[in-house]
């Protein structure tokens, strides 16, 4: 090739790469646009309504014996319970997680904690710390692909991608860990391979605090940090092996060879450091543990192997795209492992093994256990954020060099594909983005669990003197109340309380009431009428709203024995 010739191909990959990134920094602002956007538009639901209940520093125990009496109680005595109480503090918080869901560490509820006492309660105020954890991930992002590849356009496209990424949208607007937990995984991984690569004691001590924080954020971290210790042996072996091919343009710490130069004793040193202050926590779990497992009972509910397999590739269009694709979830993921075979021989071997790793140890700690001993652990799509941040890392690096480099003829019907790929994930990402922003229930907020808190509050809302009646699912009523106008009443019982239905108002409402609760009511005499039936719900759900009607022979203040 002729110095001139040379020239124009370098104008050209500049061209090209100053385009790339234009077009990464308006993908970088329209996603921080979506995240700020309706804050408090989506239902806030079961598992947001937990977040408040335990920043009120009240337990659940304490919500069910005050609330759940058999007397009428107004919604702002429910409100009560998702709002910071002046005799409360922290510690009180802290207290309500220990004592009724220890499996949670408690670093998200501090910092919300404090968050809340800045900036108010509102739905928007505790939402908008969960954005600034995923705002905060970008820099990180950043940081942790300049450590992995060479080349800066593969951090843009990163950013790129990462940006209008539907799952991390949604879960930057949700009042639970999970953006925060996304923060520290980026985090961990770029201040793990920075001290690998400086060899400098102290960053070992940052990367030691990266984990204690992960870990407190949540347990799950502890797979990141294992897949961490996987890639310092896979890269042992590898660069033992293969001292000359290991090395990296940007990652010297590949060079090493000798196994004795490895870092596996500081990371060791350092990952110990690091669970050292989780100690206290471990000590609660452990006295709490018939508690912890009993929250986390439905992890093990059997499930079919072609229920999981099914979950598993729903998960694999919204885990990427943000949305169920039906069939053409199969295609995405054949389009993945592909994309993945691609990645493991194009990318540098340290960055591969990295990734892939992170990917594996993830899904694999979950899934096996699912395969071999039953349950429903690798189909919840928020305990496999490490893994989908894996294949993401895995298709940047893809794209950037099929899409942005400059193609030989004989490559470039192939760089086609790579473009249209490209462009199809943006294009739908960025648009089911666009979508979700304007509705008010997502996959993410458990379609069945809240779907019908509008359509339900709106009967509710519309009569005068509107009564409540409900025997079941306390935390849904919580989350409900949210919906609901502020003259509505409740009256709630558990067994074996008996119910005088109150006298005075109307409508009067069943909302979630077990059979028993309804049949002992047609007996006193009260006609029941279905006012909402939710389609999405299981088939033992779905009979929501019921209103309750006095036939002419029975008495206004019948007795229901439970």
């Amino acid at each position: 090739m002729t110095e001139q010739g040379k020239f124009s191909l370098k104008q050209q990959r500049r061209n090209r790469s100053a385009w790339w990134r234009y077009g990464a920094i308006a993908l970088l602002l329209l996603g921080i646009a979506l995240r700020l956007y309706h804050l408090d538009y989506k239902v806030y639901w079961l598992d947001e309504a937990y977040t408040s209940l335990r920043l009120s520093g009240h337990t659940r125990a304490e919500f069910e014996q005050t609330v759940f009496t058999g007397d009428v109680v107004d919604w702002a005595t429910l409100q009560r319970y998702q709002h910071p109480s002046p005799n409360k503090t922290l510690g009180d918080t802290l207290h309500s997680i220990a004592a009724e869901e220890p499996q949670l560490t408690p670093l998200y509820f501090v910092l919300t904690y404090g968050w809340i006492t800045l900036f108010g309660h509102s739905i928007t105020a505790i939402r908008s710390l969960a954005v600034l954890f995923s705002l905060l991930a970008f820099p990180c992002l950043w940081w942790l692909c300049r450590e992995l590849f060479p080349a800066a356009k593969t951090a843009w496209m990163a950013v790129a991608i990462f940006a209008v990424a539907p799952l991390h949208l949604l879960y930057a607007q949700e009042a639970r860990p999970y953006s925060l937990w996304t923060l520290t995984i980026l985090l961990s991984g770029a201040t793990f391979l920075w001290a690998i690569r400086t060899k400098a004691p102290w960053h070992w001590a940052i990367y030691a605090l990266t984990v204690s924080l992960g870990l407190y954020t949540q347990l799950l971290f502890a797979l990141v940090a294992i897949a961490h210790g996987l890639y310092l042996f896979l890269l042992c072996r590898h660069s033992t092996s293969n001292p000359q091919s290991a090395q990296s343009a940007r990652n010297p710490q590949s060079a090493q060879s000798p196994r004795s130069a490895h870092p596996t004793v500081p990371y060791l040193l350092a990952t110990l450091t690091a669970c050292l202050p989780l100690a206290p926590w471990l000590a609660i779990l452990t006295s709490n543990l018939d508690q912890a497992q009993a929250r986390i009972s439905s992890l093990d509910e059997s499930s079919s192997l072609s229920a999981v397999f099914n979950q598993w590739l729903v998960n694999t269009g919204r885990g990427l795209l943000g949305v169920d694709l039906g069939p053409v979830n199969l295609l995405l993921l054949v389009g993945v492992g592909y994309a993945l075979l691609v990645f493991y021989r194009t990318a540098p071997r340290p960055a591969a093994l990295f990734v892939l790793s992170l990917a594996g140890v993830s899904f694999l700690s979950l899934a096996v256990p699912d395969l071999l001993l039953g349950g429903d652990r690798s189909t919840r799509i928020r305990y496999l954020i490490p893994a989908y941040l894996a294949v993401q890392l895995a298709l940047t690096q893809v794209f950037s060099t099929q899409v942005l480099t400059i193609a030989r003829r004989n490559a470039m019907r192939r760089q086609r594909g790579w473009q249209l790929g490209l462009a199809l994930l943006l294009s739908v990402s960025l648009g089911v983005g666009l979508i979700s922003a304007q509705s008010r229930v997502w996959w993410n907020k458990s379609v069945p669990r809240s779907s019908y808190y509008l359509p339900v509050s709106s009967i509710i809302n519309q009569g005068d003197r509107p009564l409540v009646i409900s025997d079941r699912r306390p935390i849904d009523l919580l989350a409900l109340s949210y919906w609901l106008d502020d003259d509505v009443k409740f009256q709630l019982i558990f067994p074996p309380q008996t119910l005088a239905v109150a006298p005075g108002f109307a409508p009067i409402f069943l909302l979630n009431a077990s059979n028993r609760l309804k049949k002992n009511l047609a007996q006193q005499g009260y006609g029941l009428t279905l006012r909402y039936t939710d389609d999405h719900a299981p088939k033992a759900e779905r009979e929501r709203l019921w209103q309750l009607s006095l036939k002419s022979n029975a008495k206004s203040n019948a007795i229901v024995e439970r």
